[in-house]
């Protein structure tokens, strides 16, 4: 997590997205809130499309994609919009 934390990607969704993930599943609140203000600052389509994003190009399985949705909801992220 600390190696992902200081890597600077740009505009690549992925490091906050996989942090706020991570953060939501292990409860780590403040952390995940975070990476989710990051991941909002580069993630311009809407939530509902993380899903398919991900199996299509990332996770590219079911269980680690839902894996990652949950840790998102747990995180505070919406994704119906």
């Amino acid at each position: 997590l600390a190696d992902l934390r200081e890597t600077e990607l740009g505009d690549d969704f992925r490091a906050p997205l996989f942090l706020a993930a991570t953060y939501g599943q292990l409860g780590r609140q403040q952390e995940a809130a975070k990476a989710l203000d990051d991941l909002a600052k580069v993630w311009k389509l809407p939530n509902s499309q993380l899903r398919s994003e991900l199996i299509e190009r990332h996770a590219q399985t079911e269980g680690l994609t839902d894996h990652l949705l949950d840790g998102l909801v747990k995180a505070g992220l919406d994704l119906g919009s």
